[in-house]
């Protein structure tokens, strides 16, 4: 087995050296590569995610926006019918500051009479 040895030598001559040295640079050159696409990389994938965040938060702020919309109709209708209803309260209030009109609803729904009045009450015709 020490023959073997003996017939195995190193070379160790400028053109070798040159080689390894080139070989070196460029495998020095390939890492700096990669790490430069790995920033990339990074970089790319925090605009993706600062670009959907800033989509996801449009969106919220739309569908919050069409809500507020929906309630402000629904408010605004609710308005309405509460003006409508204030509004015949408020003349149902001027009428019944009227005493012929209060005495008509007196005697037409609790059927109160005067002395000497007889009230008949005739049966309704969709009962029959």
């Amino acid at each position: 087995m020490e023959p073997k040895r003996k017939q195995i030598r190193v070379l160790n001559n400028e053109y070798f050296q040159a080689k390894q040295k080139e070989a070196r640079l460029q495998a020095k050159r390939q890492k700096r590569q990669q790490q430069r696409s790995l920033l990339h990389l990074i970089c790319m994938a925090i605009m993706g995610l600062l670009f959907t965040y800033g989509v996801i938060r449009v969106a919220q702020a739309y569908l919050q926006i069409k809500a507020l919309k929906q309630e402000t109709v629904v408010a605004k209708r609710e308005l309405k019918r509460t003006q409508a209803k204030n509004d015949r309260l408020k003349r149902e209030v001027e009428r019944l500051k009227d005493a012929d009109y209060v005495q008509k609803i007196i005697r037409s729904q609790y059927f109160y009479s005067k002395d000497g009045e007889t009230i008949y009450i005739l049966p309704d015709d969709a009962k029959d």
